[in-house]
């Protein structure tokens, strides 16, 4: 699984509009001041533990989202962070056992950075997985 320092790392070298607040753990997600727009990355584990998959949380204007490579629900910090009217997507983008969840998270993000529509973001990465999948049959 990628770092969340080779996260940051990447995404420094990215030109985003929307402000970078970093990567987090679940439980340190009520610590933090956020700015009107933003978007972060967040581990599923708690900060005691090592950390084994990362999501999005993407808010701009009126727009909520969490995303999750595996089509996970969102789980109650983030709930709780970003309030109602969130979308998500439940579509499992990643094979289990690989480790792209934090690259897929930044893929994400910069592309609603560019003005793309989550929906739109999700149905090319199902087509694009698809597409892996039929390849390695």
């Amino acid at each position: 699984m990628t770092t969340n320092i080779q996260l940051d790392q990447i995404i420094n070298k990215l030109d985003f509009k929307n402000k970078y607040l970093g990567c987090y753990s679940r439980d340190q997600l009520n610590e933090l001041k956020y700015p009107t727009d933003y978007f972060l990355i967040s581990n599923t584990d708690s900060s005691e533990f090592k950390g084994s998959h990362w999501t999005m949380l993407w808010k701009q204007d009126k727009t909520k989202i969490f995303f999750c490579s595996f089509g996970s629900r969102i789980f109650k910090e983030a709930k709780q962070l970003l309030g109602d009217n969130v979308l998500c997507s439940t579509f499992r983008i990643q094979d289990w056992g690989s480790v792209i969840c934090g690259e897929l998270c930044i893929l994400v993000a910069y592309l609603l950075d560019k003005g793309i529509q989550f929906e739109d973001i999700i149905l090319e990465l199902v087509k694009s997985e698809e597409n892996t999948n039929k390849l390695n049959d």
